[in-house]
């Protein structure tokens, strides 16, 4: 569970498979072995966050991937984009970003009991996610303005 990148897994289960003497493991076994083992984390950590959620929490949680008319991006997005420089309105803005985690009670999950690489794959895999989200925003309002990605063909 702490070490979930598939490159890693991949080569921890070819160590495994030569010490167990299997001389030539096929890829697709190796591939079920890293999928058999990221599913297994995945449990692990439901089951070890799972009763920090509670229903309010899980809700909270959920709309931090949803785009906010209201600052023109998700909250996680906004939540996560750091200040570029000490103005006081980007103390503001600092500020009313505690408060809204605040308000959710994020401030008392303790994820400590999950191991740090876990932790950081799971901030990484919330982050690409939102970058998906966003990009996916941007091309349906562009779509919505009528403006095309195809390039125009200059005749």
């Amino acid at each position: 569970m702490e070490h979930d990148t598939p490159s890693l897994l991949f080569h921890q289960a070819a160590e495994h498979l030569i010490s167990s003497k299997v001389v030539r493991p096929g890829v697709v076994v190796l591939m079920k072995m890293v999928g058999s083992a990221r599913k297994a984390a995945g449990a692990l950590t439901s089951e070890k966050v799972d009763h920090l959620l509670p229903g309010p929490m899980r809700a909270d949680l959920d709309r931090l991937l949803v785009h906010d008319p209201e600052i023109g991006t998700t909250r996680l997005a906004w939540l996560t984009t750091p200040a570029v420089e000490a103005t006081p309105t980007s103390i503001k803005l600092a500020i009313d970003k505690l408060m809204y985690l605040r308000a959710m009670d994020a401030h008392l999950l303790d994820l400590s009991m999950l191991p740090r690489e876990r932790r950081r794959f799971l901030a990484q895999r919330r982050l690409l996610a939102v970058t998906f989200a966003t990009a996916t925003d941007a091309v349906a309002r562009r779509n919505r303005a009528g403006v095309s990605d195809e390039p125009a063909l200059g005749r």
